[in-house]
């Protein structure tokens, strides 16, 4: 039962630390079944990058299951981004405080019913109280539809416009231009047909449109297949300062070279109705990677669509979420806080949180429900969010529901 209701809740732990610190420092964190690695990351504004993110988003009737398959049945496409959100303002008030973000969301389906759900829109609040209500307003604008078929040309072209066309964001600091492309399924041919046997042709066309519009300054391109390379040799969350450091130096890169650049991810879910055409698919990878981006295929949708866009942003962003298992893990003592984020992709699972303070007196939080030891955030019917206040060098996580 616990085994299986882990993978309807995906658990993260972001550590804020007191004073500063020179490095990195990991803490073993056991649990039932394996150990995970806790890291102290640095959260000052210098490590942070500021991010204007576009969601494309595949509102087709695949996903929401009219024929009798849903791809989404959870509307993950919905609460993923609305978890998103979350993460964007965590940022800029709490871990990388001073950031500015900004955020827009496209829906596209059927030809003429591209729709702009959220306008490319701030976040940059100045209190807790500011944060809690931008969260609310923009999620109220985040939806989970069904517009027909799959014609994401028109989202791409509104997506440039939005960035090309939106206010400066103002500041000296750079940002990242950064697309989020997240479908089921292949495009159709504009103007033409949904034929599986056009799948070719019709990715073609889409990454010929994307390279009408978009551009990815090579310098930029240099450094971040190098820090790619860093990932893939020694883990996301392993790799020496100094090979970092190597890559950034080696390749400079200025204002202009992030200005001129926009980053471009494919998130391809896992499709029970048709069978994945290699060389639609080989199109679509290679598009993203045109933009240091990269193609995505899940394998469980409704789990594996909130913990890829969290890697991708905090990637970006340049903090480091951590994917915790069930059971105990150290905490380090000198931290401020703790903030502990579960995505729950089915509401009858229950997340419980636990410690003992140093008065060998037990603090728990369930569901949304806190007690004098924990501060709850907010919660949904997706996501308990839980901060630690009395810090203890053991936090328990249980998972359990069906």
């Amino acid at each position: 039962m616990l085994k299986r209701s882990y993978f309807k809740t995906l658990i993260f732990l972001f550590l804020l630390l007191v004073l500063c610190v020179s490095s990195l420092e990991s803490v073993n964190a056991s649990s039932n079944t394996k150990k995970n690695q806790v890291f102290l990351q640095d959260t000052s504004l210098s490590s942070c990058s500021n991010l204007d993110v576009i969601f494309i988003i595949d509102q087709s009737s695949s996903m929401s299951g009219d024929n009798g398959t849903a791809n989404d049945p959870t509307k993950q496409r919905k609460n993923a981004v609305d978890g998103m959100i979350d993460l964007l303002v965590d940022l800029s008030i709490d871990q990388c405080p001073g950031s500015y973000h900004r955020i827009g969301v496209i829906s596209f389906g059927d030809e003429g019913k591209t729709r702009v759900d959220l306008p490319l829109s701030d976040i940059s609040p100045r209190s807790p109280i500011e944060a809690q209500d931008l969260r609310e307003n923009l999620k109220a604008m985040v939806l989970a539809d069904n517009l027909g078929q799959t014609y994401p040309q028109k989202a791409f072209e509104t997506a440039w416009d939005m960035l090309e066309f939106s206010p400066s964001a103002g500041g000296n600091e750079p940002r990242k231009k950064v697309i989020l492309f997240v479908t089921d399924g292949f495009p159709c041919v504009p103007g033409g047909s949904c034929d599986p046997n056009k799948y070719e042709i019709s990715t073609e066309l889409l990454r010929d449109l994307v390279d009408s519009r978009f551009d990815f300054a090579d310098a930029l391109k240099r450094r971040e297949m190098c820090l790619a390379q860093l990932r893939i040799t020694y883990g996301d969350n392993e790799i020496p300062a100094e090979e970092s450091t190597g890559c950034l130096e080696a390749n400079p890169v200025n204002d202009a070279d992030y200005k001129n650049s926009t980053y471009i991810y494919t998130i391809l879910l896992r499709n029970s109705g048709q069978s994945i055409p290699t060389l639609a698919q080989d199109v679509l990878s290679q598009m993203s990677q045109d933009y240091a981006g990269q193609l995505i295929s899940l394998r469980r949708n409704a789990e594996d669509i909130p913990t890829t866009l969290r890697q991708i942003l905090s990637q970006l962003a340049g903090v480091r979420p951590n994917l915790l298992d069930c059971g105990g893990f150290a905490v380090n003592p000198y931290l401020k806080k703790a903030i502990v984020t579960a995505y729950k992709t089915v509401p009858e699972v229950q997340v419980t949180l636990s410690y003992t303070d140093a008065n060998n007196e037990i603090h728990t939080i369930q569901g949304g429900g806190p007690d004098d030891g924990f501060t709850v955030i907010r919660k949904a019917v997706i996501m308990l969010l839980g901060q630690m206040n009395v810090m203890s060098s053991l936090l328990h996580i249980q998972v359990s529901g069906n």
